[in-house]
């Protein structure tokens, strides 16, 4: 080889290196420059796109997180659950300067926003909300491998393993906990290969870890560069009216919460006619022969893997500096007295979750104690029109800074 071309062959290399390397910011500041403009990340908070680049991606959420006006929302199928009162529907043009931002859809549990959550730079003592719902924690294996897979991505994966900001200690709890449900990466080869390779005791994994680096970041920036053209595709199809509205300075219009609340009733009676605290359309579904004392036999709560994953949680939350406000989604008293899962029960879960995150000094809204009022759930495990309408103001506490939160 001449030796004239080793030099620039080597300055090549590096180059390359550090293409691959820096392909996360390359692809956000194109992001943000030619498809992120001001509004747009209000409007996709308010309406996550079908295809969920919002909740699979990366370049969505980072941007959330550095804009001010919106308040991240983590959780499960509850965040489209109350109608009208729905915080999307009620903080739409920013009454109060801020608009939500969604992150979640059905079987988004405690794993799924740990993924979201350990990729984010930009989350030092920002204020973020997490839902959750009891039925996260009444299977004993917690998440399903199937869930995860289906609401996470490879690229939620690389954005832990190569995040220089998260502890050893922690990011190696948060990949075992991956390599239990490795559906994620399946049809990923490289990092596979690469995870298997992580917490391996055998000499030869470091090495072989060492030698699939330079794959495993060609492949990682493949993954970002995708969710570059899904960003580009989804804003393409925004509404473009409501993305200039949110786009533009508005004026406080204070809300008063007295008569939302007198709205969530007056509605709900409208849409609910029954004594099990569920929508009417959807009634027939509940009350079955069949889940009449279905669970009477219940005797104890199931020890999930779910609080082991919502302890990782609470340590990343730390870890980060992370202001976050739990919101703890009632059971439905109604109809799970007629299931004959017992208040005790229903009690204990409420009691173990309200230890577990309050020695842990983060906020909890705990909204137990409306497990069997009218029109606050809307079905077996979502909140209704008045549980959200009353949750309303709570968010707006939070994001506001108000000293203490309005206490439902």
């Amino acid at each position: 080889m001449n030796i004239k071309r080793v030099g620039p062959m080597l300055i090549a290399f590096i180059l390359f290196c550090l293409t691959i390397r820096y392909t996360g910011e390359i692809t956000q500041m194109v992001a943000d420059h030619f498809w992120l403009r001001p509004g747009v990340i209000e409007t996709i908070g308010l309406v996550p796109p079908e295809d969920q680049e919002v909740l699979l991606g990366s370049i969505f959420q980072h941007k959330a997180m550095r804009t001010e006006d919106v308040l991240p929302i983590y959780g499960s199928s509850e965040l489209g659950s109350g109608h009208d009162f729905n915080p999307t529907h009620v903080f739409a043009n920013r009454p109060t300067h801020f608009t939500p931002f969604i992150i979640g859809r059905g079987s988004c549990q405690s794993l799924v926003h740990i993924l979201n959550i350990a990729s984010q730079d930009e989350i030092k003592d920002k204020r973020i909300v997490i839902t959750f719902s009891p039925d996260w924690y009444e299977d004993l294996h917690g998440l399903p491998n199937d869930r995860l897979a289906m609401n996470s991505s490879p690229l939620k994966v690389y954005d832990v393993l190569f995040n220089p900001d998260l502890s050893d200690q922690l990011k190696g709890r948060i990949i075992k906990r991956i390599l239990d449900l490795p559906q994620v990466a399946s049809d990923d080869y490289l990092l596979k290969e690469y995870l298997a390779t992580y917490l391996s005791s055998n000499w030869k994994s470091p090495l072989k870890r060492l030698l699939l680096w330079p794959l495993e970041r060609l492949d990682y920036a493949s993954l970002q560069i995708q969710d570059a053209r899904d960003v580009k595709r989804a804003t393409s199809k925004l509404d473009q009216r409501m993305v200039a509205e949110l786009a533009a300075p508005t004026q406080s219009q204070p809300i008063n919460w007295e008569r939302l609340n007198q709205q969530a009733v007056t509605e709900a009676q409208t849409k609910m006619q029954n004594n099990l605290d569920i929508s009417d359309n959807i009634y027939a579904q509940y009350l079955k022969p069949s889940m009449k004392d279905s669970q009477k036999g219940v005797k104890d709560l199931t020890p999930s893997i779910e609080y082991d994953d919502l302890n990782l949680m609470l340590d990343l939350l730390h870890e980060k500096h992370v202001n976050a406000l739990f919101v703890m989604i009632p059971y439905n008293g109604l109809f799970r007295d007629y299931t004959g899962l017992s208040g005790v029960i229903r009690q204990a879960y409420y009691d173990k979750i309200s230890h577990l995150i309050q020695k842990s000094g983060f906020q909890l809204v705990n909204l137990s104690a409306h497990e069997k009022e009218l029109y606050f759930m809307q079905d077996a495990s979502h909140l209704g029109w008045k549980g959200w309408a009353e949750l309303d103001q709570v968010l707006d506490d939070f994001y506001h800074d108000v000293n203490s939160v309005h206490q439902i």
